[in-house]
């Protein structure tokens, strides 16, 4: 597996916080464990090897205020015999943390471990989640072209789950947009006009085409549990599938 992957979320993620909101970083030695809320996401994609895994530490309930981990802090993440320790990265005031693991399989348990030696600080050894099933798109073929004015039928193979399935589609020309799957369930019609043709932004300068290539993205999450000794927080599991196709009106 490539750190491609960790980039383009730690990307995504960035882009996700506001470009007005000033971002402010806080070392962890300034900080009692529990004062700190992790998000910690674990990412599988069909076709790729292995799973990625990204942490960001919120100083409490703030979207903006990041802890940076100072001295022999450290962010561990284990599967099966295998632990990797998660490199540090800053992009646009946002430190997060990444690493990679080789297991995607359902049932396989991830263990995030935030491990602390100063004496009075708390390690949080065990966040943890259980992976969910695979999935994969059938339908739509890729590079296939669908109109917006025609129904959209949507299929996929997949493991037997309880965790629920959403399918996402963004391109430059429509209204992004998602539908929630009931889990067990492995087609989906998206009705004619589902997809839509956005308006024009106020600063644009060029008109939106008719034609653009649409991204469709089928996933699953499964939410794990927090370490205690932290002030709250999320881990989640997410297994990706995502296909692209020309829409046309």
């Amino acid at each position: 597996m490539t750190t491609n992957m960790n980039i383009r979320f730690f990307a995504s993620f960035a882009l996700a916080v506001p470009a007005l909101v000033a971002c402010t970083n806080i070392d962890s030695d300034d900080l009692d464990t529990d004062a700190m809320q992790p998000t910690i996401n674990v990412r599988s994609t069909e076709g790729a090897d292995g799973s990625s895994i990204s942490v960001v530490l919120h100083v409490g309930d703030s979207p903006t205020t990041f802890v940076e981990l100072q001295g022999d802090d450290t962010l561990t993440a284990t599967a099966g015999e295998q632990t990797v320790t998660l490199e540090g990265s800053e992009l646009l005031g946002v430190v997060q943390y990444n690493g990679d693991v080789t297991t995607k399989t359902a049932g396989d348990v991830v263990t995030v471990a935030f491990t602390r030696t100063e004496e009075g600080k708390e390690s949080a050894p065990d966040s943890n989640v259980a992976l969910t099933e695979a999935l994969a798109l059938t339908a739509p073929a890729g590079g296939a072209t669908s109109s917006r004015a025609a129904d959209l039928a949507i299929a996929w193979t997949s493991e037997a789950s309880e965790d629920q399935v959403r399918v996402g589609w963004s391109g430059g020309c429509i209204v992004d947009g998602s539908r929630d799957v009931t889990a067990g369930a492995n087609t989906l019609t998206l009705e004619a006009g589902s997809i839509a043709k956005r308006e024009q932004g106020e600063n644009e300068e060029e008109p939106v085409p008719d034609n653009c290539d649409v991204s469709l993205t089928l996933s699953r999450s499964r939410t794990g549990t927090i370490d205690p000794a932290f002030g709250g927080g999320s881990i989640t599991h997410t297994f990706t599938d995502s296909v692209t196709f020309a829409s046309q009106p």
